[in-house]
């Protein structure tokens, strides 16, 4: 192993805000951590709210939101509803920041897709995301299925 001589400096660490921030505005799948059914990290930082919104015909403006209660310890309570493919609104004042539920752990992550410019393109990227998850391919292809049993019938009572 080499040692370092005594009078050289150690290089500077760059610790500007600009290399320690993570990019919110990438589109993919950001992972917040939680920690006992609690939001720790929200996209807009400190304050302002969070919400699951859906599409509702009925509600003026043609959506319907349940907002998330802070929770006392920091944070946001997550709701004991949250689903795959649920829209999840950030806002802090004018800004907003949606996404989609991909998956969550409670001890650990909550994965979102986004950001996506309005929650109409956000529900519309959830329906797809669903409809990918619910389609399953039949486990025997229908020919296999509509085959006649190739069996012949026992008699009752007589034992091969």
């Amino acid at each position: 192993m080499r040692r370092r001589h005594p009078t050289v400096p150690d290089p500077p660490v760059d610790s500007s805000p600009a290399r320690a921030r993570y990019d919110w505005a990438r589109f993919g799948r950001h992972r917040l951590r939680t920690a006992a059914t609690v939001l720790l990290d929200q996209p807009l930082g400190p304050g302002g709210r969070t919400a699951t919104t859906w599409s509702d015909p009925t509600q003026p403006g043609g959506w319907n939101w349940l907002g998330w209660q802070r929770s006392p310890v920091g944070g946001w309570t997550l709701p004991i509803r949250l689903a795959l493919g649920d829209v999840i609104e950030f806002g802090n004042g004018e800004a907003h920041w949606f996404g989609i539920v991909d998956s969550y752990d409670p001890d650990g992550w909550l994965t979102l897709r986004g950001p996506y410019p309005s929650r109409a393109t956000a529900a519309e990227d959830a329906e797809l995301l669903l409809a990918a998850e619910r389609y399953l391919p039949a486990v025997e292809s229908p020919s296999v299925l509509r085959r006649s049993c190739t069996r012949r019938r026992q008699r009752p009572g007589r034992h091969p």
